[in-house]
């Protein structure tokens, strides 16, 4: 199965789902036998896989052998589509135990639901849905549009990095079934950008709970605000806020309407005391005092305490987003493609550019020949940036200069130049010519 072609989704359902049909079944009989609720049942199954908080590392049921391969979008793309169709069976248990018998039910509401939320799906996409012949392929379209950000060159992060907040599409989704009409489109967005603003808020005051402000806090602060979307004098309130730090009594609850927001928000402070890997007395009071004000109990806090501790122990380090030497992974085979592509038409112009720097020559021949150092290596890809900014094809694609990494790099230059001793030889000649 791949997520990128047409008729993913129904593939999907046959091939995954349905092949661990007894699987599901069984924890969805448990679930109504013990009266577990949707919120409790949303948290356990989505917590494990990282979505929560913007950093999905696993998925819900078995992976598919080809996950490897597949882009965070897809990654993302099937995560969304398993947490659903379970939300759908905890709704609609098949009475013969078979999923097929509830398909139908649940693919009406995930419709249904994007209907009454049309803001959610980009302007202009929302209608085109309807006209698919399958309730699977309505989905498919469904979904696809949902993750897909409309790409804007100007603002690469908002651009690329996949929307952090998808959960609480899962989680509107169990307030819409739950409370029919309590919130339309419109008031959901509006509530959703408070959130994201309260969510900056929450990370700002746990990062100075304990006096500092550690490099990793700024890193995970970062990456929250890039991929918030939220209006710019939002973001600098924002960063005001994260510069010179507020009280736990500063922090606002009024918008957290359920339980698991409470608990996501806990949880999102507990992440941010938590990335240096420990937990000191000032930041554990912090905690105490947030979990009393939003009526948690201490044993919900302790519990979320070893579920962060759990997840940042195992997958931090996997956390592609946090990496700047990374993050030329997250672009899309189609950019990588393109990319290469300009690379091969302007092959001409590259080497001129190039041939014309000693130094880049230089840094080439050390970098071929394997005895080039870190700080040459640096040197070598600013080096090879500077050209790029010099061919006009490169200037409209505006990424950021951290994407281009040296491996990269190399892989858009001509063959040609990276023989160093072709060059050397040329040069000699050159010199020869001018002094005969």
């Amino acid at each position: 199965m791949n997520p990128a072609d047409k008729g993913w989704f129904a593939r999907f359902v046959r091939d995954k789902i349905l092949s661990e049909q007894d699987d599901i079944m069984e924890v969805i009989r448990v679930l109504h036998e013990e009266g577990t609720g949707v919120q409790t049942f949303l948290y356990d199954l989505i917590q494990p896989t990282g979505l929560m908080y913007g950093f999905p590392v696993r998925f819900i049921g078995q992976p598919d052998a080809e996950a490897h391969s597949w882009t965070e979008k897809d990654k993302i793309k099937i995560l969304l589509s398993e947490a659903y169709l379970y939300l759908g069976l905890y709704y609609h248990p098949p009475a013969s135990g078979k999923i097929r018998e509830s398909m139908p039910m649940i693919l009406e509401d995930l419709a249904g639901f994007y209907e009454d939320h049309a803001a959610l799906i980009p302007s202009g996409t929302h209608r085109r849905w309807r006209k698919k012949s399958t309730p699977e392929g309505q989905v498919e379209v469904l979904i696809d549009r949902r993750i897909s950000l409309r790409y804007d060159w100007r603002h690469f992060w908002n651009s690329f990095f996949h929307n952090s907040l998808l959960f609480f599409d899962l989680l509107d989704f169990v307030i819409w079934k739950e409370n029919p009409g309590e919130r339309d489109g419109k008031s959901l967005l509006m509530h959703r950008q408070l959130l994201r603003f309260d969510m900056l808020k929450v990370i700002a005051a746990a990062a100075h709970a304990d006096g500092s402000i550690t490099q990793r806090e700024k890193e995970l602060f970062g990456f929250f605000l890039e991929s918030s979307r939220l209006p710019a004098h939002r973001k600098k309130q924002a960063q005001a806020f994260f510069r010179d730090g507020l009280s736990i009594h500063e922090l606002s609850i009024d918008n957290l309407d359920s339980w698991l927001l409470k608990k996501y928000f806990l949880e999102l402070a507990m992440m941010t005391v938590w990335i240096n890997r420990d937990i000191d007395v000032m930041e554990l009071r912090f905690l105490t005092l947030m979990t009393r004000k939003m009526g948690l109990s201490e044993t919900e806090m302790d519990h979320s305490l070893e579920t962060i501790r759990i997840f940042i122990l195992q997958y931090w380090d996997q956390v592609q987003y946090l990496t700047i030497r990374q993050n030329y992974r997250v672009i899309s085979e189609q950019m990588m493609r393109r990319v290469l592509m300009i690379g091969k038409e302007n092959q001409k112009l590259l080497t001129n550019e190039i041939r014309g720097s000693r130094r880049i020559v230089f840094l080439l021949s050390r970098y071929t020949t394997g005895e080039i150092t870190a700080k040459e290596k640096e040197r070598l890809r600013s080096g090879l940036l500077d050209i790029l900014k010099a061919i006009p094809a490169y200037s409209y694609l505006l990424l950021p200069g951290t994407f281009f990494t040296l491996p990269f790099l190399m892989k858009i230059l001509p063959r040609s130049i990276l023989f160093p001793a072709s060059y050397r030889a040329e040069q000699q000649a050159e010199k020869k010519s001018r002094t005969d």
